[in-house]
């Protein structure tokens, strides 16, 4: 028992001792607890030269000690914020938004053990905020009124906004950061424009453009035309300010002169003119001192007045002319072929003008004068009477060879005779009063020569022409030569023609068929060739005849059977072997045939055959015959022979199917045989040596 005391004593002195640290006062009341502490962090100042949002992390050692942060600013977070041991802490402190000032926070890390009082005071400084004022415009547009606009702005310091012009009103509201922007109505005629400058931080500053439109106003009219009385006109002016008006002379009043803003109905009115010209002036509607708008004003004079011109055909007809005046007016002259139901009157009048007809082909002109002539006032109205028509709606007409009818109008307002330059064609009516639809037919053209004539349409000095032109008669083919394979087909012959026409072979020809042995005009013939299963070539003729155009021969041809090889021989060894494939080309059935028994003939593919030969145990040269014929041939026969040959056992080669002069150089024992030679040879031969030949696969 006595042991275990000792033992529990010198334990609580050693917790006692470790637990003891400068925070412990005695002043306080504090009493050492009988339990082991330890709370420290690895860090306890934090600073940062810039404003930006930035982190740390740091560290809390803790033993036996629940612990937490106190007195923690709302711009600084800790995770974790507590905990009950050793703990890795991230600091996270906000952008600083504040241009004006840094800042610096106190808190604590304490024990959260109430048997242990414990606290360690930790900072941190952030620096102050570059100073940045942004409005959320950089430019306004005002309409002509009195008006304000707000703007926004985005600052994190002190600012202030300032305008040099006086029409420009500023308020501003630093707490909301509200700038108010108030314009006087712009009552000029030109845009205005002001800069709003906002100033901050040691001589930084941002700016607003102001732009206003001038007040708006408009009429209702901008001319108005008035006659020679006393007379006015009302017109609406709307204005966005106020507004007042002028005038250029003074027979021009204007009621009422001025007026405020929006809608005002004023009278324009005009004093009466005496004189016999017109008269012009303005009113001008003026905002403030600038001129905003020009009203025009004409006023006539005393006047007489009428259509400028009149247009008559050739005929008598008749049109009615208008008449306007304010005084007393008469006909002082006119032409002899015009008629007027009135020739003289006062004021406004409607009056028949008739023409007689125009006899000529060309147009008259005249001038009818109204005239005051007290006042010496006239008007002149010119008068246009076109002379007598003719034309035709055709210059040419066409035809073919055949006999046809074609029509065309002849236009007209006078009576019409005919003539003609040829007698193959002829044209109804031939005279005639006015327009009229004419018919012109043609004779059939027997001629292969083209031919031409011509109508003449007159009325007194005018003449119109209608040339006639009629093709002669033709025949032609696209293509005079043709020609058949022996197998047969079908050619085509187009033909191009006038007239009605015929076919035929010459002679008889049983092997050519012709689609069509008559027709008219141009068309198509086919032609058909049968098989020429004969050794001959052969030849046909087709003539195709017309009534008065030339006849046309066309020569046709068919070519007979054909056969031919690729090659004239067969070499080989005296081992025997297959040769290379050889090709048979021809267009008809054909068969091979051999005539030794130590080859055979080996169908390939398509026209091909190969030939085996079998070992050759002589020593002397052999050779044999293929012969390849034609079997469908129904007149004559055609056949190609190949030779085959094969060298002795001993050495000996054999080399044929030379078409041109070799020089050869023979030694030794070997024997060479060359044939198919057609002309002289020269060769050469040496005793010494021996003839060695090399196969391809390395044997000799």
């Amino acid at each position: 028992m006595k042991k275990t005391l000792i033992y529990i004593s010198a334990f609580i002195s050693i917790v006692g001792l470790s637990g003891c640290d400068d925070d412990f006062d005695k002043e306080s009341g504090f009493s050492p607890s009988l339990s082991a502490h330890y709370l420290r962090p690895s860090e306890t100042v934090f600073e940062s030269p810039m404003a930006a949002a930035f982190t740390r992390d740091f560290t809390i050692e803790s033993v036996e000690t629940a612990w937490l942060f106190s007195d923690v600013a709302d711009w600084i977070s800790l995770s974790p914020a507590s905990g009950s041991g050793s703990s890795a802490v991230r600091l996270s402190v906000e952008e600083n938004r504040d241009a004006d000032n840094g800042r610096t926070s106190i808190f604590y890390l304490q024990s959260a053990d109430p048997g242990w009082n414990f606290a360690r005071a930790m900072s941190v400084s952030q620096a102050k905020a570059e100073a940045m004022v942004r409005p959320d415009t950089n430019s306004l547009l005002f309409g002509g009124t009195a008006g304000e606009q707000r703007v926004r702005i985005e600052a994190n310091c002190e600012w202030t906004a300032e305008c040099r012009e006086d029409w420009v009103v500023l308020s501003q509201d630093a707490g909301s950061g509200i700038l108010t922007v108030a314009v006087s109505e712009n009552s000029g005629a030109d845009y205005r424009s002001a800069t709003v400058t906002l100033s901050y931080g040691e001589g930084k500053s941002a700016s607003i453009e102001i732009t206003q439109s001038p007040a708006d106003i408009t009429s209702s009219v901008y001319t108005l035309e008035y006659g020679n009385a006393a007379s006015k006109y009302d017109v609406v002016i709307e204005s966005e300010t106020e507004w007042h008006s002028t005038v250029s002379d003074s027979w021009i009043s204007v009621s009422p002169s001025s007026g405020n803003a929006g809608r005002t109905q004023v009278a324009i009115e005009v004093a009466p003119n005496t004189s016999v010209a017109s008269r012009s002036g303005y009113v001008t509607l003026l905002t403030g001192s600038a001129e905003r708008i020009q009203i025009a004003i004409v006023q006539k004079g005393i006047y007489i007045e009428a259509t400028e011109s009149l247009s008559f055909s050739s005929a008598a007809e008749s049109q009615t002319l208008s008449v306007r005046s304010n005084t007393s007016w008469a006909v002082a002259s006119k032409p002899s072929w015009i008629s007027m139901s009135k020739e003289s009157g006062e004021g406004d009048s409607n009056i028949t003008v008739g023409t007689t007809e125009n006899p000529n082909t060309v147009s008259r002109t005249g001038e009818i004068v109204f005239r005051q002539e007290g006042l010496s006032i006239e008007c002149r109205v010119r008068v246009v009477q076109s002379g007598k028509m003719l034309s035709a709606e055709v210059g040419v007409l066409e035809f073919s060879a055949r006999a046809g009818v074609q029509t065309f109008s002849l236009v007209s307002d006078a009576s019409w005779r005919s003539s003609k330059t040829a007698d193959w064609f002829s044209m109804t009516p031939v005279t005639g009063q006015g327009s009229a639809t004419v018919s012109v037919s043609a004779e059939e053209n027997q001629s292969t020569d083209e031919r031409s004539g011509r109508i003449d349409y007159l009325y007194g000095d005018k003449t119109v022409c209608v040339n006639v032109h009629q093709l002669g008669q033709y025949l032609t083919i696209e293509d005079g030569a043709f020609e058949f394979g022996s197998r047969g087909g079908s050619h085509r012959i187009e033909l191009s023609t006038s007239e009605d026409w015929t076919a035929e072979t010459e002679g008889p020809v049983s092997w050519l068929k012709l689609s069509d042995l008559s027709g008219s005009g141009s068309g198509v013939i086919t032609m058909k060739a049968e098989e020429n299963r004969t050794v001959s070539d052969r030849t046909a003729t087709v003539v195709i005849k017309a009534k008065y155009a030339q006849s046309v021969r066309i020569v046709v041809k068919q070519k007979a059977r054909y056969l031919s090889v690729s090659s004239q021989s067969v070499q080989f060894f005296s081992e025997g072997g297959t040769s290379e494939a050889v090709s048979i080309d021809t267009d008809g059935a054909y068969e091979i045939r051999s005539d030794a028994t130590w080859f055979t003939v080996n169908k390939g593919a398509g026209d091909t055959f190969t030939v085996t030969a079998s070992a050759n145990s002589s020593s002397e040269v052999r050779s044999g015959k293929i012969t390849i014929a034609l079997t469908d041939l129904t007149t004559g026969s055609l056949s190609l022979e190949l030779t085959v040959m094969q060298a002795g056992k001993g050495g000996s080669f054999i080399i044929g199917g030379f078409p041109d002069d070799s020089d050869w150089s023979v030694s030794g024992n070997g024997t060479v045989t060359i044939t198919g030679y057609t002309s002289d040879k020269n060769w050469n031969s040496y005793s010494r040596g021996g003839l060695n030949v090399r196969r391809g696969s390395g044997e000799q």
